[in-house]
């Protein structure tokens, strides 16, 4: 029997392994995992099917019983490595470090006090040239600029934070604002909003402020101006790397609001995670594009424009785009 065969290979102090529950599962959970493992190694039912079912009852039964008493599973939990995990708070946005433990549960958010599950947050593929990380380390930040922050959905930079005031570096502490589009009575705005959609261009005004401790949350810093006091203007300029919904794309002109912009679509180099080169041919070599058509793009992906010197023998114009702000499916290696 296979669910025998692997608990008696389990370390015999390693009761959660040999019970098949997570490290540190509620009591709850071992309980009904207990019931569970009971009716299919008891002696009864399972001794004639299998000689080592009698043993692996025994072990089930043992870590049961030492795990039941209160006393002991706490002092067995604090000897345990601490092993941690990334999860979202979905009422603020904001990304926040927990032990396994609580995979599952419900917590309360420290920064909104709002209750919500927590779900595990993916982990990001390494670049393949370039450490992207070393740009959103906590000597990067500085009072008054502009940072993209990692949105909850699917993790993708779509939001903006004014950076207000650097309460400590070590541990990282800032208060920001976050930066929400004026919308202006704009119709199509309003809907594209309203459909779920976030507006990555055009005009922001400062929102709330909240105090973020976790330098993970910031993906990069963006080149805006400021329009007004409490004002800024977020357009793309030439050279900087932009996801649509659908696509990757490079501006060939910056922004402009009489007449709009210019682009250009990159595609995957073969064998490379995270380089993209110029499409220069066909229908996606070159399109413009007029400024009520801003809402097709999601949001800035970091870049870094290769040369000859990086070697690899690779195309003429080739970016490394960071892999935190790659949909999953474009991180696949294509051969």
């Amino acid at each position: 029997m296979v669910t025998a065969l692997k608990i008696l290979r389990a370390f015999p102090t390693d009761h959660y392994k040999i019970l098949r529950v997570e490290p540190f599962s509620h009591i709850n959970a071992v309980k009904k995992q207990y019931k569970a493992l009971a009716l299919v190694l008891h002696p009864d039912k399972a001794g004639s099917l299998s000689p080592a079912a009698g043993d692996a009852f025994k072990r089930v039964a043992d870590s049961f019983h030492f795990l039941s008493d209160r006393s002991h599973k706490r002092d067995y939990d604090t000897s345990l490595p601490v092993e941690t995990f990334w999860t979202a708070c979905l009422t603020c946005r904001l990304l926040h470090e927990f032990d396994r433990r609580y995979i599952g549960y419900r917590l309360v958010c420290p920064n909104c006090r709002r209750s919500f599950r927590a779900v595990e947050a993916p982990s990001v593929e390494d670049s393949d040239f370039y450490d992207f990380d070393n740009d959103r380390t906590e000597k990067c930040f500085a009072k008054g600029q502009i940072w993209a922050i990692y949105d909850d959905d699917d993790g993708m930079p779509r939001h903006y934070g004014l950076i207000e005031e650097i309460v400590s570096s070590s541990p990282f502490r800032v208060k920001i604002s976050w930066l929400d589009v004026q919308v202006d009575g704009d119709e199509s705005l309003l809907l594209w909003e309203k459909s779920g959609h976030h507006v990555s261009f055009g005009r922001f005004k400062v929102g709330r402020k909240v105090e973020i401790n976790s330098v993970n949350l910031f993906s990069h810093v963006l080149e805006c101006e400021k329009a007004a006091k409490e004002l800024y203007r977020i357009y793309p300029k030439k050279g900087s790397i932009w996801a649509l919904y659908y696509d990757i794309a490079v501006f060939l002109t910056s922004y402009s609001e009489i007449y709009g912009l210019s682009m250009g679509y990159l595609e995957k180099v073969e064998g490379y995670k995270t380089i993209f080169k110029r499409i220069q041919i066909g229908a996606h070599a070159v399109r413009w594009l007029e400024k009520d058509e801003v809402m097709l793009f999601s949001h800035q992906v970091p870049s870094r424009k290769l040369t000859e010197t990086d070697g690899m023998n690779l195309p003429g114009d080739c970016w490394e785009l960071d892999p935190a702000s790659l949909p999953a499916d474009l991180l696949q290696v294509v051969r």
